[in-house]
């Protein structure tokens, strides 16, 4: 690999955006392109146009452009070369099946990214299902942007309402570090409170390790960022004319949080 090219929509919520970045690289001539589409469907046509350029387009952290079953979705293998990933409906489940271990019944807080985006949609579409014991959500999954000030947000409108809330949701464990300074805006304790996210950021965990509170309690699985070497090194063997599997399936695990997962 010689020259690396980067492009940052910086969450602009306009799709032209991030539609743009892709078509500078095809422009650019690049030799492969990896990415996340938070866009979904609406940059469909871009990636159309690099794989029509002869682009191999491989996204990657569950990427999907598109769930199968929506209107507008592209095909991995067939539309676009491959995508990188977990199984996202048995990453819902495993969030949920937490949630009915750890936090008995109650409500349960959902939040996901841009909205549309196929991680967020993959996931919660198998979690509340999976939901047991009277365990029930405080409210429609609430969009965030992945935006932490977002988060706060959410959380302040359904804590207002249900300060018990047993449970959390989330992809995005710093969004979720920033959200809980809902408790400390509405001298709301935290306490008999279980989160399930799935990145890794140390706001989280290091907070979680200063409260020394024995009712509040983390699982995390991990973030996405790592799958982009896959993409890469699938990629790369598809230039050498290599098959590439359509959809590369990456394992995932549940983790407690303990004191050695933050590391300041």
């Amino acid at each position: 690999i010689g020259r690396m090219l980067f492009r940052d929509a910086q969450w602009n919520p306009d799709p032209a955006v991030a539609a743009g970045d892709i078509r500078f690289l095809v422009q650019a001539g690049v030799d492969f392109i990896i990415g996340y589409p938070d866009q979904g469907t609406n940059i469909a046509d871009a990636i159309l146009e690099a794989e029509a350029a002869g682009i191999p387009y491989i996204p990657y952290s569950a990427g999907w452009v598109g769930l199968p079953d929506q209107e507008g979705a592209l095909i991995p293998g067939q539309d676009y070369t491959a995508i990188v990933g977990e199984d996202l409906c048995a990453l819902g489940e495993s969030f949920a099946n937490v949630l009915n271990q750890e936090a008995g019944s109650g409500t349960v807080g959902i939040m996901g990214g841009t909205p549309g985006n196929a991680l967020s949609a993959g996931w919660q579409q198998c979690f509340t299902p999976a939901l047991e014991g009277g365990l029930e959500p405080v409210g429609p999954p609430a969009d965030t942007f992945w935006v932490n000030d977002n988060a706060l947000q959410t959380v302040l409108g359904w804590l207002s309402t249900d300060p018990n809330i047993k449970g959390y949701a989330y992809e995005y464990a710093d969004g979720m570090y920033t959200a809980l300074d809902a408790y400390k805006q509405l001298n709301t304790p935290l306490k008999d409170v279980t989160i399930v996210v799935r990145t890794d950021e140390q706001t989280l965990f290091c907070d979680w390790a200063q409260r020394e509170n024995p009712g509040y309690t983390i699982y995390y699985s991990a973030g996405g960022n790592f799958q982009s070497r896959v993409a890469v090194t699938a990629a790369m063997l598809h230039l050498q004319g290599a098959e590439v599997p359509s959809e590369i399936v990456v394992p995932h695990v549940m983790r407690q949080v303990t004191e050695d997962d933050c590391d300041p």
